[in-house]
């Protein structure tokens, strides 16, 4: 197990919310997971497009979105 909560401190938080993510899906949830930059650009796009009310309206269908960064931390070393 991991001792403290410091790995959160250090931009990890992807694996707490990839975690949550898969426990919502469990109990029935819908539950987008995708990357921080391929949203805020997909949103930028349809904006540009003057599309923005349809993306919106279809990330609604989701319960959650799971984003996480570009660059996968690496996960945090385990104590003996």
């Amino acid at each position: 197990m991991y001792s403290g909560d410091s790995w959160l401190e250090k931009g990890r938080t992807c694996f707490c919310s990839s975690a949550i993510g898969l426990a919502l899906i469990e109990n029935g949830c819908r539950v987008l997971f995708t990357r921080t930059t391929d949203l805020v650009q997909k949103l930028q796009t349809e904006r540009r497009d003057l599309a923005l009310e349809s993306a919106l309206a279809k990330l609604d269908k989701f319960h959650s979105i799971s984003r996480f960064s570009m660059i996968s931390p690496t996960p945090p070393a385990r104590k003996p």
